[in-house]
């Protein structure tokens, strides 16, 4: 099986665009988590080391608790290391 990375690419949207596209009771979930959620500063750090040679593609669904525990912090993460086309930070 042969995957584009640039096909993907093309077919997605920033963590928080995502986010901001949930409807209730899931962005308020999603959104609680990322406001309560706080980052260690050296893992930032440590990351932004790898920033350019990394793209991170997550798969969610909005019903899946591990998704509600994970994508918000991929969001704080996001905007605090990475620096792309999908980052608004």
């Amino acid at each position: 099986m042969n995957i584009s990375i640039s096909k993907i690419r093309k077919k997605t949207v920033s963590v928080n665009q995502y986010m901001e596209s949930l409807k209730e009771p899931f962005r308020e979930k999603f959104l609680r988590r990322k406001q309560t959620y706080k980052l260690k500063k050296e893992a930032i750090n440590q990351l932004k080391k790898y920033s350019d040679k990394y793209v991170v593609v997550a798969f969610s669904a909005v019903w899946y608790k591990d998704c509600i525990k994970n994508i918000p912090v991929l969001a704080l993460i996001s905007e605090a290391a990475w620096k792309s086309e999908f980052s608004e930070a």
